[in-house]
């Protein structure tokens, strides 16, 4: 993958979303509406649209974050680098 290309993983509003709220960690995760959010329920900011129609768990692997990040959520730094790639 080229820098800054997003993946070819599944795109839209149903695109893998497996309601990851990291209930088990401090990480954020998408619910099933599609906002990242965190163990509590609070919103990020960031939906799923923002994220080119990507999960978690695809941001995780098309950016080779450790296994921290798949057991506890992914940080919003790590959201903000993935929107803001060009």
């Amino acid at each position: 993958m080229s820098s800054g290309d997003k993946p070819s993983a599944p795109r839209g509003p149903h695109a893998e979303l497996e309601n990851q709220n990291p209930h088990r960690g401090h990480g954020l995760g998408a619910n099933a509406e599609g906002v990242f959010v965190d163990a509590t329920g609070d919103s990020s900011g960031y939906t799923v649209s923002d994220t080119g129609g990507c999960s978690a768990t695809q941001i995780i692997e098309e950016m080779g974050l450790g296994g921290g990040h798949a057991r506890f959520g992914i940080t919003k730094s790590v959201l903000e680098d993935w929107t803001t790639q060009s």
